[in-house]
């Protein structure tokens, strides 16, 4: 990257957040094959994402989180920040810098997983919980993506804090016929709004879905974390290069 790449800036704060980013690990025994959270050696998948397979989701082809984030630590607590009533201008920097940047480096090994897609257009994850104006992950990337976005809304007649999967939780606007979605969301704690988001994009008429989210949310009081967390914190500085999708940048 060079010194005018206007990347740069963002690329060195990526870096300065390296000593508490956590790159996901690769599924396999202990590590669910969806979201690769911390899960029994013997299952495959963790409860949430069998749940949604057994409900007949329409998943996401692909999921991507960005970095692991640890309740309490300093990337989770940047992704609880950076849209709270009173957002941090730190957090929503360092969120900024490591969503454009990844997909920068990334955005090539992603549509080559799904080949023989190509993105056509992306989506952000709604806010369940009528937030008024832009969603706070719309408004860091505006103007910086290059497909066209599409748009959805919640179904308002679901609690904001359901966490369930549910074929209409999500109103799809003006979906081209084939289209090939990047969709977008902060936080994955039980993946049921991203899975419902695809689900909806998929039956509007969706080929392909991608789903990159900058945090998979891990509760160090729930059993199954606990050897993923020991693990991740004997583990080196986060390295941008790496991705689930397992090709380096």
């Amino acid at each position: 990257m060079s010194r005018s790449d206007p990347l740069e800036p963002y690329l060195a704060s990526v870096r300065q957040q390296g000593i508490f980013l956590r790159n996901p690990l690769p599924p396999g025994p202990g590590i669910c094959r969806v979201c690769f959270t911390g899960i029994r050696p013997d299952y495959s998948r963790c409860y949430q994402c069998n749940q949604h397979r057994q409900a007949g989701a329409n998943a996401a082809d692909l999921v991507v989180p960005v970095s692991y984030a640890i309740q309490n630590e300093q990337h989770a607590f940047n992704l609880v920040m950076y849209k709270s009533s009173r957002p941090t201008a730190s957090a929503k920097a360092a969120l900024t810098a490591l969503i454009l940047v990844f997909l920068r480096k990334h955005r090539i090994c992603l549509s080559t997983a799904i080949a023989p897609a190509q993105f056509t257009h992306y989506a952000v994850v709604p806010s369940t919980r009528a937030r008024p104006g832009t969603h706070p992950l719309q408004a860091l990337i505006d103007g910086s993506m290059t497909l066209p976005p599409i748009n959805a809304r919640a179904n308002d007649c679901y609690p904001a804090d359901d966490r369930d999967f549910h074929p209409d939780r999500f109103v799809v606007e003006d979906l081209p016929p084939e289209a090939n979605i990047l969709l977008l969301d902060d936080t994955w704690t039980t993946g049921a709004r991203v899975q419902s988001l695809s689900h909806a994009l998929k039956d509007a008429g969706a080929n392909k879905v991608a789903a990159v989210v900058l945090g998979r949310w891990v509760n160090p009081s729930w059993p199954d974390s606990q050897a993923l967390i020991s693990h991740l914190r004997r583990s080196t500085t986060f390295d941008l290069s790496r991705c689930v999708v397992g090709r380096p940048a």
